[in-house]
């Protein structure tokens, strides 16, 4: 099972208020991870990423998220770009839970897309049990 972490990419350009929370969820997302035997991609600081070119790096992220099986969106701090990942994620039909901050309301659009499991305010969930409704649907193959 892989699982696609569409989010931000942690750095100290960030600020302690958005980066610690941030990095603590990653954190946590990854044990999760190692307890179920999961395979999940957080977003890294890549040199070779950050140095392709736009096309190459979209095409990138667009295969990366077709070979997962599920997709799990971090709108911490919501931006253009995770709402791409959430949108292309979408429309190859990859299951996906969406997680934010209860400081941000969740975009219009993000409501409207296929395939979304759940909206998911991380102050008032478990994400043990966020990761379990995604797991869920890919086994039911919801969206499929």
């Amino acid at each position: 099972m892989r699982i696609y972490v569409a989010g931000v990419v942690p750095r100290d350009s960030l600020g302690e208020w958005l980066l610690i929370p941030l990095l603590q969820l990653y954190g946590e997302l990854e044990q999760i991870a190692a307890e179920r035997k999961i395979e999940v991609l957080i977003p890294r600081v890549n040199p070779d990423l950050e140095s392709m070119h736009p096309e190459e790096f979209v095409k990138v992220l667009k295969d990366e998220i077709i070979k997962s099986d599920g997709v799990l969106t971090v709108f911490h701090p919501p931006t253009v770009a995770v709402g791409f990942e959430a949108h292309f994620a979408s429309t190859v039909g990859k299951p996906q839970a969406i997680v934010l901050s209860k400081s941000w309301l969740p975009p219009r659009f993000l409501v409207a897309l296929p395939c979304i499991i759940g909206i998911y305010v991380i102050e008032d969930q478990n994400l043990q049990q966020i990761v379990s409704n995604l797991l869920a649907a890919i086994q039911h193959r919801v969206c499929v």
